[in-house]
């Protein structure tokens, strides 16, 4: 299927997704911040970013920017989720989806599902 980077840091947020999202055929890596997620980008093909907003040494927004920013991801589809509950400025520019924590796993899955299909979408 496809690779998902999780970035998040609460480490029973990224069993889950990691679990969850291996049980639907996905390859799944995951970090801790953004900075870790930028190092594993560097070395690995991703296909979506799901990030958490609030995060230690580099946040979800600062991570989106970077991303956004480097040819080589600039068109990862990226999903930013926070318990903020509502969506910072940036949707469509900086990410393409929100979702409020805590979301249920459905729809995190068609959150995947709907930014893969996008992203395929696009390159043809």
């Amino acid at each position: 299927m496809a690779t998902l980077l999780a970035v998040d840091d609460e480490n029973d947020v990224l069993q889950v997704l990691e679990l969850l999202f291996s049980m639907e055929g996905h390859r799944v890596l995951i970090a801790r911040d953004g900075v870790e997620a930028l190092e594993i980008v560097r070395a690995e093909q991703v296909d979506v970013v799901l990030t958490d907003l609030m995060m230690p040494r580099m946040d979800g927004l600062a991570l989106c920017r970077r991303l956004r920013a480097d040819a080589r991801t600039r068109d990862v589809p990226i999903i930013l989720h926070s318990a903020a509950g509502k969506a910072p400025p940036g949707k469509g520019e900086l990410f393409d989806l929100f979702l409020p924590k805590p979301a249920e796993f459905e729809r995190q899955r068609a959150a995947v599902a709907h930014a893969l299909d996008d992203a395929r979408a696009r390159r043809r």
